[in-house]
C-alpha cells in the first residue's frame, strides 16, 4: 500500500513565503465558507508537504483552529471562538500550565521562537507555518534514512525526542507515530478547517503568510514531555539528502497489523 507523499525537503529555505491568496472555498450545508486545509497549507509554508501537515493536524486538533491541549490535564470544554481561545490560553498561562494550541498544537514554549503570541497562534496560517518549521527541524535532526527519519520526526514533534512517539502512552491507543500513518490514509484535498459554530473565516482569522522562512529553524521546545528530551548525537544532526516527496512512505507488515486494528476514535490529549 502506498501512502501520500510526505515531507517536502526544500533547499531554498531563505525564500520568503508567497502572499496568502484566498483559498479555494467549500460551502457547507449551512452556507458557511471554510478554507480547505491543503490549499491553506500550500500557501502558508513550503517546508513540509501539505499531506503531511494534514495528517498531523488530524491527529493533533481534528482541524479545530481553537483547540487547546493541556499537558497532563484537560479543559472542561474547548473554546468555541477566537476570543474564548485567547482568553483560555492567557488563563492557562497565568496558572503556569503547559499547553499547546491551534491546528498544529504549537506549544506555549515555542511561541516566541516562531514570532507568535496568544492571539496569532490561533490564526491558521501562522499556526500551520510554525508547526511545519518544527516538524522540518525534527526531520533534519533525526538522522538515518528517509523512512526512519520521517518516523523519528513525528516522534520528535509529539514528545521532543525520537523515542517516545513509538510507545503507546494511552491505554487502548496505538503509538503517536502509528496514529499519523493511519491518519494519512484519510487525507483528502477537500478536507476543510473546522471552525466551531458559525464563525466566518475572515482575513484576521486566517492570518497572513508573509512570514519569511529563515535558513536556520530553531529547535522545538518539547511539546508534551519536556523532561524526556535528549539531544541526538552530533553526527545525526545533518539533514539527509532524501526527498520524501518523490518516494512515498512505506508501511511494514507489523504496522499494517496495528493499523488494521486501530480506529480513528482517539484524542491525543483525551479532552476533546
Amino acid at each position: 500500500m502506498k501512502l501520500p507523499q510526505f515531507l517536502m525537503m526544500n533547499a531554498a529555505m531563505t525564500t520568503a513565503l508567497p502572499t496568502l491568496a484566498a483559498p479555494l472555498p467549500q460551502k457547507t450545508t449551512v452556507g458557511m465558507t471554510q478554507p480547505r486545509f491543503n490549499d491553506l497549507a500550500a500557501q502558508c509554508t513550503n517546508a513540509v508537504h501539505p499531506n503531511t501537515l494534514q495528517a498531523v493536524a488530524r491527529v493533533e486538533s481534528r482541524f479545530n483552529p481553537y483547540a487547546i491541549g493541556v499537558v497532563r490535564g484537560s479543559l472542561k470544554r474547548q473554546p468555541r471562538n477566537f476570543a474564548e481561545a485567547v482568553a483560555t490560553a492567557k488563563s492557562l498561562h497565568a496558572q503556569g500550565k503547559n499547553f499547546s494550541m491551534g491546528l498544529m498544537q504549537v506549544n506555549r514554549y515555542n511561541l516566541a521562537a516562531y514570532g507568535l503570541n496568544y492571539e496569532t497562534v490561533f490564526e491558521p496560517c501562522k499556526n500551520i507555518n510554525a508547526g511545519a518549521q518544527i516538524l522540518k527541524s525534527c526531520f533534519d535532526r533525526a538522522g538515518g534514512n528517509g523512512q526512519t527519519a520521517l518516523r523519528k520526526a513525528f516522534s520528535c514533534y509529539y514528545s521532543g525526542n525520537f523515542r517516545f512517539g513509538f510507545k503507546s502512552d494511552f491505554k487502548g491507543q496505538p503509538p503517536y507515530v502509528t496514529k499519523i500513518i493511519l491518519a494519512a490514509m484519510d487525507n483528502s484535498p477537500y478536507q476543510t478547517i473546522g471552525f466551531p459554530g458559525s464563525l466566518k473565516t475572515s482575513g484576521r482569522r486566517l492570518g497572513q503568510s508573509s512570514l519569511p522562512q529563515a535558513s536556520y529553524v530553531p529547535q522545538p521546545v518539547n511539546s508534551r514531555h519536556p523532561e524526556t528530551y535528549s539531544e541526538p548525537p552530533a553526527e545525526q544532526q545533518v539533514a539527509q539528502p532524501y526527498s520524501v516527496t518523490e518516494k512515498p512512505v512505506s508501511v511494514s507488515p507489523a504496522e499494517m497489523q496495528t493499523v488494521a486494528k486501530a480506529t480513528a476514535a482517539w484524542d491525543v490529549f483525551a479532552d476533546f
